[in-house]
C-alpha cells in the first residue's frame, strides 16, 4: 500500500517503482539472461563472431550479476559462456587465417616449384653446350655410340633411345653432370632421385621429369639450328610426346629450355593443353613464322614414368 500511494505522489513522466517486498518474505533469485544468452553464443556456428559475442555477453552478465546483490544468478554460466567462447573464437579466427593463408602458400609452393625446375633446366643446359662443343651435338642415337667408344668403363646404360632418360645419360656418363638431382621437375609421374648411379639405376624410371626435343626420331638439334628453339621442356602431361602440358604442376606453365640457353616459363593454354611460344602458335607447330621454320618437324622424347603413376 506504501508502495501505490508513493506512485500516486510522484510527478507526471516518473516511472512507478516496483512493488515492495514485505520484510520477511523470502526472495527467489532469477538466472541472468544476459549469461544464458552468452553460452548459447558461444555454440553458434558462425566462426569468430560467436566467441566475441558470447565474451561480450559473459562480460555483461558478470556485472549484471554483481550489481544484483544476489537477485541475479548465473555466475557458472556466464563463465561458461566465455570460457566457450574464447576457445571456439579462437578455432574460429584459426580456420579464417587457414583458409586466408592457404591460396598464398599453394601459389609459392608452385613458384617454389617453377624456380626448382628453371634451375634445373640451367644446370642441363650449360651441360648440353658442353656436350654439343665435344660432340658437335646434342645427345642423339649417333653421340651414344661415340660416348660408349669414348667412355668404355662407363656402367651406365644409354642405348635405349627412346626417351628422354636415355639421352640424359649420355650426359652423365661423359661427366657433364654428375648427379641425378637436376633432371627432377615435380609432376605426377616423377619422383625424387635417389642419386644412385649404378648400371640400371642411373635416372630410373620417374627421375627424369624433362622431355627432350629432337630434330627427328633419332637425330638431334645443335647449335646450327635456330637458337629460339626449345630444346628441353617441362612437365609433359602424363609424360606423353603428343606435345601437351601438365596445367597443374607447374601453375599453369611450363619450363623451355633453348638452344641458346635461355629459359622461359611459357604459359599452357588449358583448352587442350598446348605449350603456346608466341603469336599463337605452339610448340609442336612448324613451318614458316614458327621457331621450328620449315626444315625442322620436332619430336618429344617423353621421359618415363615412376612405377604405378
Amino acid at each position: 500500500m506504501q508502495t501505490n500511494q508513493q506512485n500516486v505522489n510522484r510527478p507526471p513522466g516518473m516511472p512507478p517503482l516496483p512493488p515492495s517486498i514485505p520484510y520477511g518474505m523470502p526472495h527467489r533469485p532469477v538466472t541472468s539472461g544476459l549469461a544464458i544468452a552468452s553460452l548459447i553464443c558461444a555454440f553458434v556456428p558462425v566462426p569468430l563472431i560467436n566467441g566475441i559475442a558470447a565474451i561480450v555477453l559473459s562480460v555483461k552478465a558478470q556485472r549484471q550479476i554483481e550489481k544484483s546483490h544476489g537477485t541475479i544468478t548465473g555466475s557458472g554460466l556466464a563463465t561458461a559462456g566465455m570460457v566457450c567462447g574464447i576457445i571456439f573464437g579462437l578455432i574460429g579466427g584459426l580456420a579464417i587465417l587457414a583458409g586466408i593463408a592457404m591460396p598464398v602458400l599453394l601459389m609459392n609452393m608452385k613458384k617454389g616449384k617453377m624456380l626448382e625446375a628453371t634451375s634445373h633446366a640451367r644446370e642441363i643446359g650449360c651441360a648440353l653446350y658442353s656436350f654439343d662443343q665435344d660432340y658437335g651435338s646434342f645427345p642423339c642415337d649417333a653421340t651414344a655410340k661415340e660416348v660408349k667408344e669414348n667412355c668404355p668403363d662407363t656402367k651406365i646404360d644409354f642405348g635405349g633411345n627412346t626417351c628422354s632418360n636415355d639421352y640424359m645419360r649420355q650426359l652423365i656418363a661423359t661427366h657433364k653432370i654428375d648427379q641425378e638431382r637436376p633432371f627432377y621437375v615435380k609432376a605426377p609421374y616423377t619422383k625424387k632421385p635417389d642419386n644412385v648411379m649404378t648400371q640400371g639405376k642411373c635416372l630410373a624410371a620417374g627421375e627424369c621429369g624433362f622431355g627432350y626435343i629432337m630434330a627427328s626420331r633419332s637425330e638431334a638439334l645443335s647449335s646450327a639450328n635456330s637458337s629460339g628453339c626449345p630444346l628441353l621442356v617441362g612437365a609433359l602431361l602424363d609424360a606423353r610426346s603428343d606435345g601437351t602440358f601438365d596445367c597443374d604442376a607447374l601453375g599453369g606453365k611450363a619450363v623451355v629450355l633453348r638452344i641458346d640457353q635461355s629459359v622461359m616459363a611459357e604459359p599452357i593454354r588449358r583448352s587442350d593443353k598446348h605449350l603456346l611460344l608466341g603469336g599463337g602458335r605452339t610448340l609442336m607447330e612448324s613451318g614458316r613464322d614458327t621457331v621450328w621454320g620449315t626444315d625442322v618437324n620436332p619430336v618429344i622424347k617423353p621421359p618415363v614414368k615412376a612405377a604405378g603413376r
